[in-house]
């Protein structure tokens, strides 16, 4: 689980409280792939407050200090620890719409930077303890809708701000074990699945869904009420 509140206040000036419970939606599909996901995209406004501030397709680069400064669900103590991606500079950035990884040294753990609005949002992610670490059928990222075998998706929690995650509360849901989503829509990178579901959808329709649903899950993170 996520460990006890910590002395220390979060980058976003908001208390981080100790893990409790778990809002995830249910694992995947079946292991035959099925019926092809819609495809119609979701529009940006309508269906989640969120999803308007979420409409970058491309990423500006960042440093170090960019990407410390952005996390919200933690403390700037921990911020100053999380272990980023190697060689920054050298990230396929036009082909980011938000910057996803794991942590080498702590399998567990991962971590997600999107811009939303006019800033940069981060939000530290963790495998539940107890929840499933990999899955025999193919299972569907969430936020991509790229199908995976085994465990190419993971699922992710992350705390909430505010009184909600005072009182231990977190956002789940299933993702790319790797977080390389905006990789996996443009086709830069592959799924070992050999079925793969077929969309006419064009890559740009797919990204925006994709930032649709990222907009939707770091709104839920964000969310006080």
């Amino acid at each position: 689980m996520f460990s006890a509140r910590h002395p220390e206040r979060p980058a976003s000036a908001r208390p981080i409280a100790r893990h409790r419970r778990l809002q995830s939606p249910r694992p995947g599909a079946p292991d035959h792939p099925g019926p092809a996901p819609p495809d119609t995209p979701p529009r940006y406004s309508g269906d989640s407050p969120a999803a308007p501030l979420l409409a970058s397709r491309h990423m500006d680069p960042l440093d170090d200090h960019d990407l410390r400064s952005a996390f919200v669900n933690c403390s700037k103590g921990e911020a100053r620890r999380i272990s980023l991606p190697r060689g920054l500079a050298e990230l396929p950035w036009a082909d980011l719409d938000f910057l996803g990884w794991r942590d080498p040294g702590a399998p567990d753990r991962g971590y997600l930077v999107a811009p939303r609005g006019d800033e940069v949002i981060g939000v530290t992610l963790r495998v539940p303890q107890g929840g499933p670490r990999s899955f025999v059928k193919t299972t569907i990222c969430s936020l991509c809708l790229t199908g995976h075998p085994g465990s190419g998706v993971s699922l992710l929690a992350a705390r909430r701000v505010g009184a909600r995650g005072r009182d231990g509360d977190t956002v789940g849901a299933y993702m790319c074990a790797d977080l390389a989503c905006p990789l996996y829509v443009r086709g830069r990178k592959t799924s070992a699945l050999v079925s793969r579901y077929r969309e006419s959808l064009t890559v740009e329709e797919r990204v925006d869904r994709m930032l649709a649903n990222v907009a939707d899950f770091l709104g839920k993170v964000l969310a006080e009420g």
